[in-house]
C-alpha cells in the first residue's frame, strides 16, 4: 500500500501534528510492503499538484490540528481541491486530527461531515483518527511522551494491516468522549484556559506577528 500523507498544521515543521504523524508513519512502515510520502500543505498549491498525489497514491491522509472545531485554512483549501478531481482517479481518504482538549466529542461534527465530504465525492471514506490532549508535546520531558507515541505507531499498523480505522479501536484510541467533573473541574478549567491564552497562546501569536490577526476569518471575508 503507498500512502500519501499531508500535513495541513500551520505549524509544518514545528507542530505537534508533525511529532505524532512521525511515530504513526513508523508503525504503519513496519507492515510489509508499505510506503508513504510526506508533503506540506504548501507544497500543494494547484488543483494539478493534488490531482497528481492522488494518481500516484492507494490512499490519501490527511492530517491536522482542530482549529475551532473545524479544519484550520491550510486543510480546508486542500480539501475545496479534491472537488476538482478526475472521477476516474479518485482514492480513498482518511484523516487524523490531533488537539490539546482532552475530550473526543470536540472533533466528533467534523468527523461526520468530512465523512459526507467523501460520499458526495464519490470516494472511499477511510475513517478519522481522533486524538485530545496532544497540544505542548515538545514542551513535555521524553519521557511523558512515550505512552502517546506508542499508542499512535500502534494505530499507524492497525492501518497498515487494513488499509483504513477501525470504528471500535477509533473510538477506544480517542477516549474519553466527554469529561466528568463538578463545579471544582470547571473553575480549574476556565483558569487554566485563561492562563494559557494568557501565557501561551498570545505568545506564540506575537511572535509570528498574528496577534492583531487572531480574530481573522480567511475563508468567509
Amino acid at each position: 500500500m503507498h500512502l500519501t500523507v499531508i500535513n495541513a498544521s500551520p505549524r509544518l515543521k514545528t507542530s505537534n501534528t508533525r511529532q505524532l504523524l512521525e511515530h504513526f508513519l513508523k508503525g504503519f512502515s513496519n507492515i510489509n510492503n508499505n510506503t508513504y510520502d510526506l508533503h506540506y500543505y504548501n507544497e500543494i498549491d494547484t488543483d494539478r499538484s493534488a490531482q497528481d498525489l492522488f494518481d500516484k497514491s492507494n490512499a490519501i491522509l490527511l492530517a491536522f490540528p482542530l482549529y475551532s472545531y473545524g479544519l484550520p485554512p491550510s486543510a480546508s483549501r486542500f480539501v475545496y481541491r479534491l472537488s476538482s478531481l478526475d472521477d476516474g482517479k479518485k482514492r480513498g481518504i482518511g484523516f487524523f486530527c490531533q488537539y490539546g482538549f482532552n475530550e473526543a466529542c470536540h472533533a466528533r461534527a467534523l468527523e461526520r461531515q468530512l465523512e459526507l465530504m467523501c460520499s458526495e465525492l464519490g470516494t472511499e471514506y477511510l475513517g478519522m483518527l481522533i486524538r485530545g490532549g496532544c497540544e505542548g508535546l515538545k514542551y513535555r520531558p521524553e519521557s511523558a511522551n512515550k505512552s502517546i507515541y506508542k499508542k499512535f505507531e500502534s494505530m499507524g499498523m492497525r492501518f497498515g494491516e487494513n488499509g483504513h480505522f477501525i470504528k471500535d479501536e477509533m473510538d477506544r484510541f480517542a477516549a474519553p468522549e466527554f469529561s466528568k467533573g463538578n463545579i471544582f473541574t470547571s473553575i480549574f478549567s476556565r483558569f487554566f484556559i485563561l492562563i494559557g491564552n494568557t501565557f501561551f497562546w498570545k505568545v506564540l501569536l506575537k511572535k509570528n506577528r498574528a496577534l492583531k490577526k487572531h480574530w481573522n476569518r480567511p475563508l468567509l471575508d
